[in-house]
């Protein structure tokens, strides 16, 4: 749960309505640039807890 905070709140500081406006993410579009650190965290912590 702590590898998977920060990050997440660093790049969503205004909710998911505001990623694109708050960050930019270059060439990316922020649902590109987010979903694989979301699924990276979900399985660290699924990896972790098997």
């Amino acid at each position: 749960m702590s590898f998977d905070g920060p990050p997440v709140v660093r790049s969503a500081p205004s909710g998911p309505a505001g990623i694109g406006t708050t960050r930019g993410a270059g060439d990316l579009p922020p649902d590109i640039r987010l979903e694989p650190i979301v699924l990276a965290a979900m399985f660290l912590m699924l990896w972790a807890a098997a």
